[in-house]
């Protein structure tokens, strides 16, 4: 009777152990290390920004994160600035690019972070106006905004792959805005294309919203 219980504890080890190894590995290989997220914005449809964004796990604390998008007007810009009265403008879909890093004091990709991050906006706009002799003027805007900033999040769960990341950030923005346009030469009486660039460096402020699904 003893050699049987021996026998059948024996057996038991032989069925469990495999089956603790066989979980270790696949734990390994699903590795919560290297976790992949999808992610959209929610509020920077507020500057005409529609983007996607990915973000991979590098190590237990740091992730990178990458976006790409289209932009259209800048709701914001023309609510807060003056714009000048046009007639036909015409908002070009450009282009929006994001670059990031991420640090997690506890877990990957999950609960609080600190982020360091460079975003690109490019508006384009095509408008026309009326000149002081009732000529009709083209106009061609080029508004290039770069965004540099420090900021701090965290990522509530919603289940076991959606979340909701919550962020904010300070830094500052360089602005570049390229106008063209025709203006008539008194000398030739011809149409010149003519441009004038503007720049301007300004303290930025954001807050925003993602929902994020975890691969």
């Amino acid at each position: 009777m003893k050699y049987k219980s021996l026998f059948l504890f024996v057996i038991i080890l032989i069925i469990y152990i495999p089956n603790i190894k066989s979980q270790e590995i696949e734990k390994k290989v699903r590795n919560p290390n290297r976790n992949h997220y999808i992610k959209a914005s929610l509020l920077e449809f507020f500057s005409g920004d529609f983007s996607l964004f990915y973000e991979r796990s590098l190590n237990r604390k740091l992730s990178a994160e990458g976006g790409v998008g289209i932009v259209f007007k800048n709701y914001i810009r023309e609510f807060v600035e003056e714009v000048a009265s046009s007639t036909g403008r015409k908002v070009i879909p450009g282009m929006s690019l994001n670059v990031g890093i991420k640090y997690y004091p506890y877990i990957s990709g999950e609960l609080f972070y600190l982020s360091a991050d460079y975003k690109y906006r490019r508006y384009r706009t095509r408008y026309t106006t009326i000149g002081n002799n009732s000529e009709e003027l083209n106009f061609n805007e080029y508004n290039g905004r770069s965004i540099y900033r420090l900021g701090v999040g965290y990522n509530m769960a919603l289940d076991e792959n959606m979340f909701m990341d919550f962020y904010s950030g300070v830094g500052f923005w360089q602005n570049s805005n390229k106008t063209y346009f025709q203006q008539v030469n008194e000398t030739t009486s011809e149409y010149d294309f003519l441009f004038d660039i503007q720049k301007e460096t300004k303290l930025h402020f954001n807050i925003g919203i993602k929902i994020a699904y975890k691969l």
